[in-house]
């Protein structure tokens, strides 16, 4: 992969992270103090992104710098900190609910597991 397939790649990736934030990109160019095509340049990697406004841009998205490298990290602490930022956007009533489904989905997958390892 040469350096603009790979500035486009993160920049795809940048875009898909503030969607995921829930901000357009008018709101990314005031937060950051840059101008609306500047926002649009990153995401179609028409410039490369230094590493201080990934840094920054990760702090306004709510994830992790990395996230623009990799579509989903199997490391159990980046996931833990996927949740963790996706937690905090919402009521502690509604984090409460996505605990115990997630509890639930992870008795339901460990028995699911168990019976598949009965049945080989």
């Amino acid at each position: 992969m040469g350096n603009k397939e790979l500035n486009q790649e993160i920049g795809r990736r940048i875009a898909l992270q503030r969607q995921k934030a829930g901000l357009t990109q008018e709101a990314v160019a005031e937060a950051l103090g840059i101008g609306n095509e500047a926002v649009s340049r990153l995401e179609r990697g028409t410039v490369a992104a230094s590493v201080p406004r990934m840094m920054e841009l990760a702090t306004l998205f709510g994830c992790q710098t990395g996230d623009f490298f990799m579509e989903q990290s199997v490391v159990v602490q980046d996931q833990a900190a996927e949740i963790s930022a996706l937690l905090v956007r919402v009521n502690p009533e509604a984090r409460k609910f996505v605990m115990e489904q997630v509890r639930h989905t992870i008795q339901w997958l460990e028995q699911q597991e168990k019976l598949n390892q009965k049945s080989v």
